[in-house]
């Protein structure tokens, strides 16, 4: 076999090919001698789809030139129309390559839109030459927002989400003789990409892949890859199925080798998009996946299906080891890059640098690196949103105003969804002063100087991602941003007394949590639900072993009262049988009062005999909740099996009682988990709460290590922001806002204190 010379953007698209290139030329590589990239030379990463003055082309001819006349060097490129661009003689030492006429066909998005339409659904479209757009009409979709493309394009450049007049507007800024084609922007599908390799006698589909893009400056940017997928079996089926059509009339026309499709994927349509007529910048990660199911690689078959090889198998449907990736871009290296050499964050597997190194410039938009992962990125969620893991991409430049600016509430969002790293700085000083105490659910609470209190997660899989970071300046603790202070800090450190042991054996942290403001006293040992396999999928609690002993949590009480400053009681932790449940909150209720008149709030199941409410009252309890969590009962009986079965009526008139005994202006609430239904049934929630006088508490959902549904994502910062304008607006129309009232028991919550609503948010 000749010796091939790879070209194309990354040398790490020749990853786990299986083929041992005897040289590659690239844009970005690592420092050897058989890889020559323009960037290491530059010692400055480029935007390769909008740098011009760099003549990239002119560089590869060059590094190319130089093997020309070498009869035993063959080249393989990563887009083999660039070959055709370098001239005919390239061409005729390129192996893989496909006739012009059929390349240009295929890659012409509005020709082979027009062409595929014919076999299966496609986004609709018209196509025009110059700056005046047709007469536009998609009466299937919501027109407010266009999709505009140049014909030709690749990677998400020459790609825009734009409104009608903006369209005009981008038209007449650019040259008159662009052709470009219009779609509608559809805003609830997943965005698709399958690998298929085509021979002469068969077509194999590989398993599609989501598509990772950031919108930028209204312009899409294709960032990455994820192989778990959560699809139905009809809609998968429907993707195979329609690639092997697409396929399969490429492979009449005389196509051969390997292309990828992209396609749209809605709630009820498959609806394609255009084909890349080239590997995948995924075709890596495909490479990796078909080396552990001990396939050949895309590269391999590649070649086979251009030396007229039967096809050596047919398309498999499912992935033993799914994996992702996600590439790192723009001008601003991430802070946490900076402890990979130290310290690789365990949710990235693997690091593919490409040449990069921190000394590096940076351009608008370069590549910098990519990042595998054995976890997902993407996660198609109840409205059919491909929502991401957090901190895989970075915050917009309007988000990052709102941090850099002071906006509490962009701030408290920002740190509930991405996180916190600690600095090697801060760790040593705990060591000295003493370690944050841990939070609830991975987490730590921090205090901002104006006493707001904030839930980071920490140490979960995408937290180590994070741009924010606790430091230590030689004074005192300081949250930053992206190496930016933000805000003196401060938190409580470990509660030493959760390892103590009561007289008959019960455990203090098997009983009680001290945190913020609140000892948490547990009414059980264990949830009834998760204790006969029907717990809530999103909570991550493990069933405890030891002892528990009412007797105990009294002695647990009088220690705490004894010793320690704290302002109220939460009673709760766990779901028990209706008899264990309400005799325990009594007991607990009773004696708290007995001993204090600390305020106590009660969170438990709705009881099925309201009256139980009233002794509730009487025993001292000051405010109640009946956590719904999930307002979609066939949703809710899907997370919460055991939970999720008690019906709606139940909790109305336990709410409806509660409203009558405690008051409708806070005292009465309910929890509403963020992300896990449709946004409608979410708000649908929030106002029958509302109308019934209770409040409503918005718990952001929070993927978890060790939980069942670790793989979901919760929305993102914007979207988060929205929603919770949105709820206020509701609550507002109740005299209520998003709860709790208690400023240091919001801290996990999408609420901040009522003064700053008054301030800032209302309209």
């Amino acid at each position: 076999m000749k010796k091939l010379v790879w070209i194309g953007p990354r040398e790490s698209d020749t990853y786990y090919s299986n083929i041992d290139f005897y040289a590659s030329i690239v844009y970005n590589g690592e420092f050897h001698d058989n890889c020559t990239a323009l960037t290491n030379k530059l010692n400055t990463r480029i935007n390769q789809y909008k740098n011009t003055h760099l003549k990239l082309t002119d560089y590869i001819k060059d590094e190319a030139t130089k093997f020309l006349t070498d009869e035993s060097v063959s080249f393989m490129f990563y887009n083999p129309m660039q070959s055709y661009v370098l001239g005919e003689e390239y061409v005729k030492k390129t192996v893989c390559v496909n006739p012009l006429p059929s390349i240009d066909f295929i890659r012409n998005k509005g020709k082979m839109r027009s062409h595929a339409r014919d076999y299966i659904d496609i986004v609709p479209f018209v196509q025009f030459t110059g700056n005046q757009i047709p007469e536009v009409t998609f009466k299937e979709f919501d027109t407010r927002s266009f999709v505009l493309q140049k014909v030709i394009s690749s990677g998400g450049y020459g790609t825009y989400r734009l409104t009608l007049d903006a369209v005009k507007t981008f038209l007449l800024r650019n040259p008159a003789n662009e052709t470009y084609i219009l779609s509608p922007y559809i805003a609830n599908a997943v965005p698709i990409n399958v690998h298929v390799v085509i021979f002469d006698d068969d077509c194999i589909v590989f398993p599609p892949s989501l598509q990772i893009l950031e919108e930028c400056e209204r312009h899409f940017i294709y960032i990455g890859a994820d192989f778990h997928t959560n699809f139905s079996e009809y809609a998968y089926k429907k993707i195979i199925r329609d690639a092997s059509i697409l396929a399969n009339e490429l492979r009449s026309i005389g196509y051969r080798g390997v292309c990828g499709f992209d396609f749209m994927l809605t709630r009820d349509r498959l609806l394609f998009l255009e084909v890349n007529t080239r590997f995948q910048s995924s075709t890596f990660m495909l490479n990796r996946i078909l080396q552990d199911e001990k396939m050949p690689s895309i590269h391999e078959l590649n070649i086979m299906a251009f030396d007229h090889a039967p096809c050596p198998l047919k398309s498999f449907s499912s992935i033993r080891s799914p994996k992702s990736f996600f590439t790192v871009m723009g001008k601003t290296v991430p802070s946490w890059y900076s402890d990979m050499d130290r310290e690789l964050p365990s949710v990235i597997s693997q690091p593919l640098r490409d040449g990069f190194r921190s000394s590096m410039s940076t351009e608008e938009d370069a590549y910098l690196y990519r990042a595998v992962t054995d976890r997902n990125l993407g996660w198609v969620n109840r409205d059919n949103q491909l929502v991401l893991a957090p901190n895989i991409r970075p915050d917009s430049n309007e988000w990052r105003h709102k941090i850099l600016s002071g906006d509490l509430l962009a701030l408290k969002i920002s740190l509930l969804n991405q996180g916190v790293r600690i600095s090697t700085s801060a760790k040593q000083q705990m060591e000295v002063t003493g370690h944050i105490r841990p939070g609830v659910f991975q987490s730590v609470d921090l205090r901002l100087p104006n006493n707001m209190v904030i839930n980071a997660p920490f140490h979960t899989d995408f937290s180590e991602l994070s741009p924010y970071c606790i430091d230590y300046d030689g004074k005192t603790y300081i949250l930053t941003y992206e190496r930016q202070k933000i805000s003196r800090i401060s938190f409580d450190t470990i509660d030493v007394n959760g390892d103590k042991t009561a007289s008959n054996g019960t455990i203090y942290r098997h009983a009680s949590l001290l945190a913020t403001d609140r000892l948490r006293v547990h009414h059980q040992f264990r949830c009834q639900f998760k204790e006969i396999g029907k717990g809530c999928k999103f909570c991550n609690i493990k069933l405890k072993e030891g002892i528990f002993t009412i007797s105990d949590v009294k002695e647990i009480i009088d220690f705490y009262l004894d010793n320690v400053e704290f302002r109220h009681f939460l009673i709760g932790g766990g779901s028990g049988d209706a008899i264990s449940e309400t005799k325990n909150i009594l007991t607990i209720s009773e004696y708290i009062r007995s001993k204090c008149d600390k305020p106590i709030y009660a969170m438990c199941l709705p009881p099925e005999n309201i009256s139980v409410l009233s002794e509730y009252k009487k025993a001292g309890i000051t405010e109640i909740g009946f956590n719904i969590e999930i307002f979609d009962r066939e949703i809710a009986k899907e997370m919460m099996e055991g939970k999720g079965s008690i019906p709606l009526i139940r909790y109305e008139n336990a709410f409806r009682e509660a409203v009558r005994l405690w008051g409708n202006d806070g005292n009465v609430r309910s929890m509403m988990v963020l992300g896990l239904e449709p946004l409608s049934s979410f708000y649908d929630g929030i106002q029958w709460l509302c109308e019934m006088g209770v409040m409503p508490i918005i718990s952001i959902f929070r993927p978890m290590n060790n939980m069942v549904i670790r793989e979901a994502f919760p929305p993102d910062n914007e979207a988060s922001a929205q929603i919770y304008l949105a709820t206020l607006k509701i609550t507002q129309r109740y005299s209520l806002i998003p709860g709790p009232l208690c400023a240091d028991c919001q801290n996990n919550t999408l609420s901040i204190p009522e003064n700053m609503i008054t301030a800032i948010y209302t309209d």
